[in-house]
């Protein structure tokens, strides 16, 4: 049947010469397809040319990353060969690793993370196949390096990656790397020194709080480029890598948990929590945090706070330009709840610290006074309340959390030439937290070394343990 006289059987009418665009896409509405025999190549006589074309066009998209060149798999493929004919065709662990950083590129640390996804069936060895199967056929090799990392870690159920994804290859970076030899003793420090680190790589990467990493997630932070050149670093202290993997800042954060704990059963109250920092903080923000309204612990001792949990206290304390510490103090500051703070919310926590300065015999700001200082500092949209969003836009947004809950930050903050030098630090490459490591570090070795001195400490006492 002809087109055109299908679309005059139902009213459709129309003039090739006078029809407007319009008029014909409200014609093509009110058609009937379904009852109509007309073809796109009748109606469009170009139509089926363009479909024709389009099929040249190759494929731009590749989900898990377009195939690799055949000459570049063929490459691979013989040097795979050649080295497992070395071995008989049967790699085990310890032979593995050159497999793992020559031809898969990845650090050696992931060897025996790798080892047991092609191994699935627990022989202890792998045959050439089985790599090939796993890294070539499936098209592992042609994934971003985020993407590898992201598949070899996590469960094959889950779709995204958890605490105890991590600890296989953060175990064995501990074994393994050359600056941590001296931890080898001490078996309990290895493992508390692994934990930090990946507690440390939560922090920073786990932006909703839930406790787990997503390819997102990994794409878009610093962890992947830290994760592939950590091995070759000489002084994890000194390096790039510090970030995760600094020695100093387990140490820090180690003892100074250690100190709060009084009883130690490796968990904190709101009473040890408060004598941190010398009394530093205030009894409202405390209880703020122990409610769980920033994050809840994971503690398993009702009201308390246990190693994890203070970790993320403390970065969020000592780090307050990253973006962790703003999301985590502004959820304490919003008493409301509803995603914005007040002046009701910032008078009732500096209330308290008036309370303090008077204590301490210092002079005392009226709250007007403070309310414009953190306006100018800020900068809101709305005048009316403070947002997330302006905290984050804010490189100085900790000056604002310290005035509010920090009495000896907050006298600090007073002092003009301390306030321009944290400026200063803050537009180096040295982080706020880096110059705090290594300043605490040095004082908790100080104290330590002179209490040697004056017989106070045991052989087998913690910190002698770490060094």
């Amino acid at each position: 049947m002809d087109p055109i006289h299908d679309l005059h059987s139902q009213n459709v009418l129309i003039d090739d010469a006078n029809v407007t665009l319009e008029e014909f896409f409200n014609a093509a509405e009110s058609f009937d397809c379904e009852n109509a025999s007309v073809t796109p190549s009748l109606l469009f006589p170009s139509a089926s040319g363009v479909i024709a074309s389009l099929k040249e066009i190759p494929q731009f998209y590749f989900k898990d990353g377009p195939p690799p060149k055949s000459s570049v798999k063929h490459r691979l493929l013989y040097r795979v060969i050649q080295y497992f004919n070395c071995y008989s065709d049967m790699l085990g662990v310890e032979d593995f690793k050159s497999v793992t950083k020559k031809m898969c590129k990845l650090p050696s640390f992931f060897c025996r993370t790798l080892f047991k996804r092609i191994d699935t069936e627990c022989k202890g060895t792998i045959r050439s196949y089985e790599f090939i199967q796993f890294w070539v056929t499936s098209n592992m090799m042609a994934m971003d390096k985020a993407t590898q990392i992201y598949r070899i870690l996590k469960q094959s159920n889950n779709n995204y990656l958890t605490k105890e994804d991590f600890k296989p290859i953060i175990d064995e970076f501990v074994e393994v790397h050359p600056y941590l030899q001296f931890l080898q003793k001490t078996p309990v420090f290895q493992e508390i020194y692994a934990q930090t680190v990946i507690y440390t790589i939560f922090y920073h990467l786990d932006k909703a709080g839930c406790g787990c990493i997503t390819l997102k997630n990994l794409k878009h932070g610093d962890l992947i480029p830290l994760l592939q050149h950590v091995e070759d670093e000489k002084d994890l202290d000194k390096s790039r890598s510090r970030k995760y993997f600094s020695y100093k800042c387990f140490f820090v954060l180690y003892c100074k948990f250690c100190r709060l704990d009084l009883d130690c059963d490796f968990a904190l109250d709101k009473y040890d929590l408060m004598r941190y920092g010398n009394n530093a903080l205030s009894s409202r923000i405390i209880e703020r945090i122990f409610s769980q309204i920033p994050r809840k612990f994971t503690c398993k001792i009702e009201g308390k706070m246990g190693y994890e949990d203070f970790i993320y206290f403390m970065l969020a304390e000592e780090y307050k330009s990253s973006e962790p510490s703003v999301i985590y103090w502004f959820k304490c500051l919003d008493l409301n709840g509803i995603g914005v703070i007040t002046r009701n919310d910032l008078q009732y926590f500096f209330d308290e610290q008036l309370h303090r300065m008077n204590c301490l015999n210092r002079v005392v700001l009226l709250f007007e006074n403070v309310l414009c200082q953190i306006y100018d500092i800020i900068h809101p949209e709305n005048e009316d309340f403070l947002t997330l969003q302006d905290f984050k836009a804010c490189q100085l947004s900790g000056v604002v959390f310290d005035v509010l809950f920090n009495i000896f930050k907050y006298l600090s903050f007073e002092n003009y030439e301390t306030f321009s030098k944290r400026r200063i630090r803050l537009s180096s490459n040295q982080t706020e937290w880096d110059i705090f490591v290594s300043t605490q570090h040095s004082l908790l070795v100080e104290d330590y070394f002179e209490n040697d001195d004056a017989g106070f400490i045991d052989d087998d006492d913690e910190v002698s343990a770490m060094y």
